[in-house]
């Protein structure tokens, strides 16, 4: 643990949280640093491992083994929801989304006729986009240079991908240049202030140490974005992918708390306060639109 760390927003002096482990993917037993900013709320990771890349193992993409041909392709249903947020708040078809994955999101938006377009660091998503889907790919390890020399959208859509970014500032102030007038960007992202992470701390199913390397409060994004020319329209915390990571939160944490000494007392605590979750906006993960005027 350093001495002193910084935050990498305001540059204000962070206090230590706690060590966190490789829960998710037991890749490692290295214990990871996590920090909190007194000023503004982040919840970020120090030092952030420069082999980063390495953390994500094959299974974490869930590339198709059998690499058919785009009609025998069957996303995963559960993100159906997105296409309907995307209907709804999007002006223009042109679509940019970062952090694709293996591409389900943008299957899905061609289908529905946006002209779309992946930013991805994994090479096997990158290969099976491409490839198998048709999808146009940037295939990047530096998400900002690429972005830098993209074109223009009327969708960005990040969804759980600015949690996983050293340079996430850097890379949403670029995110307007590259925005037509009126278009969005969508953001999802964990939530520092929820009732699970405050419980669980650093065994939180999706603290995700250490892919997740920074938690936003929603009020600094928002705050942040808007000098940017990019204002808040629509916060969403009931959508069916924020429902089922809620439901993992909570479930596969709990096992992992069962043998520990104050087990009873988090789980008492926490069926109290599950009610007030709705009234708090305490949920686990917020879904974020942002429209550029």
């Amino acid at each position: 643990m350093a001495d002193e760390v910084y935050c990498p927003y305001c540059d204000t002096k962070a206090k230590f949280l706690f060590h966190a482990q490789d829960l998710n993917e037991q890749i490692t037993e290295q214990l990871f640093d996590y920090y909190k900013c007194p000023n503004d709320g982040i919840i970020f990771l120090s030092p952030v491992p420069e082999n980063l890349a390495d953390y994500y193992p094959t299974s974490y993409y869930q590339i198709p083994s059998d690499n058919n041909d785009d009609n025998e392709f069957t996303p995963d249903p559960l993100h159906q929801f997105k296409i309907d947020i995307l209907e709804k708040y999007s002006n223009g078809l042109k679509l940019l989304e970062i952090g694709s994955g293996r591409g389900d999101f943008l299957y899905l938006s061609r289908k529905v006729g946006f002209d779309v377009t992946a930013i991805e660091m994994d090479k096997d998503s990158c290969d099976f986009m491409q490839n198998h889907l048709k999808i146009p790919v940037i295939h990047t390890t530096d998400t900002l240079k690429s972005l830098t020399e993209t074109g223009q959208y009327d969708v960005i859509a990040m969804w759980h991908v600015i949690e996983h970014l050293p340079n996430v500032w850097d890379i949403l102030h670029e995110i307007p240049k590259h925005l037509n007038d009126d278009g969005i960007l969508i953001l999802t992202g964990p939530n520092p202030y929820s009732i699970q992470f405050r419980i669980f701390r650093e065994a939180w199913y999706h603290l995700d140490a250490p892919r997740h390397v920074v938690m936003i409060p929603l009020p600094l994004l928002s705050n942040d974005l808007a000098s940017y020319g990019l204002h808040l329209a629509d916060i969403i915390t009931d959508d069916d992918g924020s429902k089922l990571l809620d439901h993992f939160g909570w479930h596969i944490t709990w096992e992992r708390q069962i043998n520990s000494p104050i087990y009873k007392i988090k789980r008492y605590i926490s069926k109290k306060l599950f009610k007030q979750v709705n009234r708090l906006q305490e949920k686990p993960f917020y879904l974020a639109i942002f429209r550029k005027s």
